[in-house]
């Protein structure tokens, strides 16, 4: 669905596909990326009026994607796989991140670093690209689906029976978490 007027109607777009999407970055007005579903990448350049293929290289589930510019990208999914591109999704490249269970949520502050979010509460932090994890922890077992910062020092994770983390002062410490029932 695409809106040009805050969200006060609503103009179905086609993708060219009935599977399941599971996230979007977009960047300006024009390009965005869809993934879901056995690997999926779908990219559009023109505002969402037509959508091609973008092969991810792998069959596993693609949960989250962002882009931190035009060009470079990370998703990461099911498989405990994030992947990455520096050419707008021409080429994806496998990051052996070491993780052991699927990444729900991603989000990068920079090129280097960024976070990455599962089940049981499980919070990742990478310092080099994605290429290393470490395990950071959450205080939560529930599992976290979601993840993003407004600033290097402030952001927030949220998960399943209305988990609420919320990250501030350092962006590798955790200050608080709420528990919204």
């Amino acid at each position: 669905m695409k809106s040009t007027d805050d969200g006060a109607t609503w103009t179905s777009q086609n993708s060219g596909t009935t599977a399941r999407f599971r996230g979007i970055a977009a960047r300006g007005t024009s390009f965005a990326w869809a993934v879901g579903e056995d690997g999926m990448i779908k990219h559009t350049a023109a505002s969402g009026a037509s959508w091609f293929n973008q092969t991810s290289g792998t069959p596993d589930d693609l949960h989250d994607i962002q882009f931190l510019s035009d060009s470079e990208g990370f998703s990461g999914g099911s498989g405990s796989k994030i992947i990455y591109t520096n050419n707008a999704g021409s080429v994806w490249s496998d990051r052996s991140t070491g993780i052991i269970t699927g990444i729900n949520g991603i989000f990068f502050l920079n090129t280097n670093s960024g976070y990455a979010v599962s089940d049981n509460g499980l919070i990742y932090v990478t310092n080099n690209g994605g290429v290393n994890w470490l395990t950071q922890p959450s205080n939560t077992t529930q599992t976290l689906n979601e993840i993003f910062f407004v600033s290097e020092n402030k952001g927030w994770a949220v998960g399943d029976f209305g988990t609420i983390v919320h990250f501030s002062a350092s962006a590798t410490s955790i200050d608080n978490q709420l528990l919204l029932n």
